[in-house]
Protein backbone atom coordinates (compact mmCIF):
# COMPACT_ATOMS: atom_id res chain seq x y z
CA UNK A 1 0.00 0.00 0.00
CA UNK A 2 1.85 3.69 -1.15
CA UNK A 3 1.59 6.49 1.32
CA UNK A 4 -1.53 8.22 -0.73
CA UNK A 5 -3.57 5.01 -0.01
CA UNK A 6 -2.93 4.39 3.32
CA UNK A 7 -3.33 8.45 3.87
CA UNK A 8 -6.71 8.19 2.05
CA UNK A 9 -7.71 4.41 4.17
CA UNK A 10 -7.00 7.09 7.20
CA UNK A 11 -9.48 10.01 6.31
CA UNK A 12 -12.24 7.69 5.12
CA UNK A 13 -11.52 6.09 8.36
CA UNK A 14 -12.01 9.08 10.79
CA UNK A 15 -14.71 10.19 8.50
CA UNK A 16 -16.60 7.09 8.98
CA UNK A 17 -15.40 7.47 13.03
CA UNK A 18 -17.10 10.58 12.98
CA UNK A 19 -20.80 9.74 12.32
CA UNK A 20 -22.67 9.74 15.66
CA UNK A 21 -25.02 7.10 15.50
CA UNK A 22 -26.33 7.93 18.79
CA UNK A 23 -27.26 11.12 18.29
CA UNK A 24 -28.87 10.50 14.88
CA UNK A 25 -31.32 7.93 16.18
CA UNK A 26 -31.90 9.80 19.35
CA UNK A 27 -33.40 12.67 17.29
CA UNK A 28 -35.05 9.83 14.90
CA UNK A 29 -36.93 7.96 16.81
CA UNK A 30 -38.04 10.58 19.96
CA UNK A 31 -37.04 14.14 19.10
CA UNK A 32 -34.23 13.52 21.93
CA UNK A 33 -30.22 14.16 22.02
CA UNK A 34 -28.52 11.59 24.17
CA UNK A 35 -25.91 13.72 25.04
CA UNK A 36 -28.19 15.66 27.35
CA UNK A 37 -29.29 13.06 29.94
CA UNK A 38 -28.00 9.92 31.06
CA UNK A 39 -24.55 9.54 31.18
CA UNK A 40 -24.04 11.87 28.38
CA UNK A 41 -22.00 9.37 25.87
CA UNK A 42 -24.13 9.07 22.73
CA UNK A 43 -23.07 4.91 22.93
CA UNK A 44 -25.76 2.31 22.40
CA UNK A 45 -26.40 1.88 26.24
CA UNK A 46 -27.33 5.84 26.77
CA UNK A 47 -29.35 5.41 23.53
CA UNK A 48 -30.86 2.44 25.00
CA UNK A 49 -31.78 4.22 28.39
CA UNK A 50 -32.99 7.41 26.85
CA UNK A 51 -34.71 6.31 23.77
CA UNK A 52 -35.24 2.76 23.70
CA UNK A 53 -33.96 -1.07 22.99
CA UNK A 54 -34.77 -0.97 18.84
CA UNK A 55 -32.79 2.57 18.17
CA UNK A 56 -30.14 1.39 20.82
CA UNK A 57 -29.35 -2.05 18.77
CA UNK A 58 -29.39 -0.23 15.75
CA UNK A 59 -27.08 2.39 17.25
CA UNK A 60 -24.37 -0.83 18.07
CA UNK A 61 -24.70 -2.43 14.46
CA UNK A 62 -23.98 1.29 13.35
CA UNK A 63 -20.94 1.64 15.37
CA UNK A 64 -20.08 -1.92 14.66
CA UNK A 65 -20.55 -1.69 11.06
CA UNK A 66 -18.33 2.00 10.67
CA UNK A 67 -15.59 -0.15 12.02
CA UNK A 68 -15.54 -3.13 10.02
CA UNK A 69 -15.76 -0.84 7.18
CA UNK A 70 -12.91 1.24 8.61
CA UNK A 71 -10.79 -2.40 8.87
CA UNK A 72 -11.59 -3.45 5.68
CA UNK A 73 -10.42 -0.62 3.93
CA UNK A 74 -7.27 -0.43 5.90
CA UNK A 75 -6.56 -4.10 4.95
CA UNK A 76 -6.92 -4.23 1.76
CA UNK A 77 -4.19 -5.21 -0.04
CA UNK A 78 -4.52 -2.76 -2.89
CA UNK A 79 -6.70 0.37 -3.81
CA UNK A 80 -8.33 2.14 -6.50
CA UNK A 81 -4.99 4.45 -6.52
CA UNK A 82 -2.50 1.19 -6.15
CA UNK A 83 -4.10 -0.90 -8.63
CA UNK A 84 -6.71 -3.74 -8.89
CA UNK A 85 -7.29 -5.50 -6.31
CA UNK A 86 -5.95 -9.33 -6.07
CA UNK A 87 -9.04 -10.82 -3.95
CA UNK A 88 -12.53 -9.06 -4.86
CA UNK A 89 -13.68 -10.77 -1.71
CA UNK A 90 -12.47 -8.10 0.46
CA UNK A 91 -13.85 -5.38 -1.24
CA UNK A 92 -17.22 -5.31 0.81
Amino acid sequence: MNLLSLALAGIIAYLLGSIPFGVIFGHLFKGVGVRSGGSKHMGALNTWRMVGLFPAVLVAFGDMGKALVAINIAQRPSTPLAGPCRWPVLWL
